[in-house]
């Protein structure tokens, strides 16, 4: 099965300052982590996995439409991707693993950013995620019924402060 991403490079490349030449696969690897990693941790492997089921070709195929409200969750979830997705391409934008070790990113053109600033900017990009990251639980509580996984995901994780976990300290 292909992956299924709930959004774009395109959406990213225009609703950031993110520049139209940012190579397209490494901004696929960090939707990809943003995605099954950040957000799979923020709403529960239950309710992640029915959403990443509702989007696969075999469902549509299948003539079932994909529900209204997880339409609308992953529409609600466009802001916290997009964030995510930032804060953890920076690294990889800076600097790139080679044979010959870590080296920075660079051109004639250009300046590269001091450490100090990759941490701000880092932190802003961050702080949006963790923002949106509580809208979203805000966003299912309200509508609590229509998700069930996400209670069974609470009641297993009661000893666990998840929005802590996964949105205050991620990476």
């Amino acid at each position: 099965m292909n992956q299924i991403n709930l959004i774009s490079e395109n959406y990213i490349k225009t609703h950031s300052p993110l520049m139209q030449n940012v190579d397209s696969q490494l901004i696929a690897m960090h939707i990809s982590e943003a995605q099954n990693v950040n957000f799979r941790n923020l709403i529960g492997k239950g309710l992640f996995n029915r959403i990443i089921n509702e989007f696969t070709t075999e469902f549509i195929d299948s003539g079932t439409a994909v529900s209204t409200e997880i339409v609308d969750l992953v529409n609600e979830s466009q802001n916290y991707l997009l964030y995510r997705t930032l804060a953890n391409s920076l690294i990889s934008l800076d600097a790139h693993l080679t044979n010959k070790g870590i080296v920075q990113q660079n051109s004639e053109n250009t300046i590269n950013s001091t450490a100090e600033q990759n941490g701000r900017i880092y932190a802003h990009y961050s702080n949006f995620a963790t923002a949106f990251g509580k809208q979203i639980i805000e966003y299912i509580e309200t509508n609590i019924s229509d998700f069930p996984e996400y209670q069974q995901y609470c009641a297993s994780t009661a000893d666990v402060d998840t929005i802590g976990l996964y949105l205050g300290s991620e990476i």
